[in-house]
């Protein structure tokens, strides 16, 4: 074999070796990311549920006491301003 003969066959060596190593890493790591985005997605699709039931239970019973206290706090102001006001130590029993 001759100069260029070698560096040629080098340089075909090369990028079969490249080649191979780029599959043996990019195959592996592929399937690692599908099989974590399956279980991310998975993960995400629970915590809707979750939230949901959260929102379901805690969130929606929450707002309505939200409300009611509103109704309460405004009729108790309604009282207070139709009671009579007595002043501490005015000297009356």
């Amino acid at each position: 074999m001759s100069g260029p003969e070698t560096i040629a066959v080098i340089r075909d060596l090369s990028i079969i070796v490249a080649a191979v190593v780029f599959i043996g890493i990019f195959v592996p790591a592929g399937i690692l990311y599908f099989r974590l985005y399956r279980s991310l997605s998975r993960a995400g699709r629970n915590m809707e549920n979750i939230t949901s039931m959260v929102l379901e239970s805690v969130v929606r019973p929450l707002t309505s006491l939200t409300s009611l206290l509103e109704v309460v706090n405004h009729i108790v102001g309604l009282v207070q301003r139709r009671s009579p006001e007595r002043s501490v130590g005015d000297g009356k029993d």
